[in-house]
């Protein structure tokens, strides 16, 4: 992978990223005939702590993401909480994340 570029805060590294839809999703969006967004670019936090991935709504619902499924998901204070799970792909830098 090549070398990024982004800015160093207190929490982590902030990056360009692009999220497209799984596989599965773009087949289910095809039967459903719903217009949807191909990717959607924005920034994100490189967590390298976390044990999961977060997506913000608002760029799953301009993809036209449907939820897949429930995990608990932990958070702060050791508590943990139901989280939806979408199928989604992470790219930067021309490589798939996810």
């Amino acid at each position: 992978m090549g070398q990024q570029r982004g800015r160093i805060y207190e929490d982590g590294a902030i990056i360009n990223v692009e999220v497209m839809l799984g596989m599965a999703e773009l087949d289910s969006i095809d039967f459903r005939h719903e217009p949807s967004e191909a990717s959607f670019t924005t920034l994100a936090l490189i967590d390298t702590g976390a044990s999961r991935t977060v997506v913000a709504p608002m760029v799953l619902e301009r993809l036209g993401a449907m939820p897949r499924g429930f995990a608990m998901a932990e958070v702060s204070g050791n508590q943990q909480v139901p989280a939806q799970l979408y199928d989604v792909r992470i790219f930067l830098g021309g490589d798939s994340l996810l």
